[in-house]
């Protein structure tokens, strides 16, 4: 900023040149004209290298500096508009009688840098971060302005979110009994579950079914088992889905035969637990001496106590829950029944 008056003073005046002087005015200069901080109306505020009023001969000047920031835009809705401040210069010089005196509007306009637009598409686990800081946990279409997002004085964002909460699976497989030579179908209904992978334990842990053999469908949500044998017999089934950072384990599933006989009895719908549930002390009846163990095994799979068939048994020191009770015969035969402990 800069005024200047080469007119000479009349000749009876001493000395042959005039003086100019500027002060300057505006609600967003800083405190004392050099103050960033504070006096104005926005800060970052505007200042004057040389601080009004500024006297010389002839010319009298200053620079105006001013750092821009999001904050001295217009802001409706969340979304950024232009704004604009005025600065006033005053030049003055000393003529007699009458000085000249001239006055200088400038305007500055900020104008913001064109918004982004970004559009996020996302599923998750209980709970989300959206990105204004606040925490989402519930699924829905939410539209975010923020503020200052790296270069940009607004930018927008619109999230479609999925939020999975507490599991995926909504519906278990089922224990099945059948008759040797059929099929047997076991299925699982998921909330958005992209993945499934069966698994059974045929003794040595649980291990991933693949479609061979008598399996299919063991990466979809109904897994079929087909020309049932003896060796099906008590076999454990569950499955795992999964969904973006999401996954869930099913229950666990028994498949049965019917019909398999010892010693005359038809034990799929003669052999009982009583009582079930029971508080830990229970007999099996009925009671076929002189077979060979029974297994205690946990609902997931991990045993918890092996010993001989007898008439009566107290496993009044395990945690409540559900257990199966593997009974296992001389001849390799072996038939299962659940127990509830209370």
């Amino acid at each position: 900023m800069s005024a200047a008056d080469f007119d000479p003073l009349p000749p009876s005046l001493p000395g042959s040149n005039q003086n100019v002087t500027i002060n300057a005015s505006g609600p967003q200069f800083g405190a004392g004209f050099w103050s960033t901080t504070t006096g104005c109306l926005q800060p970052p505020c505007a200042t004057l290298s040389i601080a009004p009023p500024i006297t010389n001969p002839i010319v009298a000047s200053t620079v105006f500096s001013w750092t821009t920031d999001c904050s001295h835009l217009n802001f409706s809705n969340g979304c950024a508009s232009s704004s604009t401040y005025s600065f006033v210069l005053r030049a003055s010089d000393d003529y007699c009688n009458a000085p000249a005196v001239s006055f200088g509007t400038y305007e500055v306009t900020i104008l913001p840098l064109p918004s982004s637009i970004t559009n996020v598409i996302d599923t998750v686990c209980d709970a989300y971060q959206a990105p204004d800081g606040s925490i989402l946990d519930s699924s829905g279409t939410y539209t975010f302005y923020l503020s200052g997002q790296g270069n940009l004085c607004d930018s927008i964002v619109m999230l479609q979110l999925e939020v999975i909460k507490d599991s995926l699976i909504y519906s278990n497989p089922v224990d099945l009994t059948e008759a040797l030579g059929q099929s047997a179908s076991f299925s699982v209904q998921s909330l958005g579950g992209d993945n499934y992978q069966w698994q059974t334990d045929l003794g040595l842990g649980f291990q991933n079914l693949m479609d061979a053999g008598q399996y299919s469908g063991a990466n979809s949500n109904t897994l079929t088992i087909s020309s049932i044998s003896t060796q099906n017999e008590n076999q454990l089934l569950r499955c795992i889905v999964s969904s973006q950072a999401c996954i869930d384990t099913s229950s666990v599933a028994f498949l049965t035969i019917s019909g398999l006989d010892l010693n005359g009895y038809n034990l799929s719908s003669r052999v009982r637990i009583i009582p079930n549930p029971t508080s830990g002390n229970f007999r099996i009846e009925p009671f076929l001496e002189g077979q060979k163990s029974i297994q205690v095994i946990y609902a997931f799979g991990r045993l918890v106590e092996q010993g001989p068939w007898k008439e009566g048994f107290d496993f009044s020191h395990l945690n409540t829950g559900v257990y199966v009770i593997y009974l296992i015969f001389n001849n390799g035969g072996s038939i299962q029944r659940r127990l509830v402990v209370l």
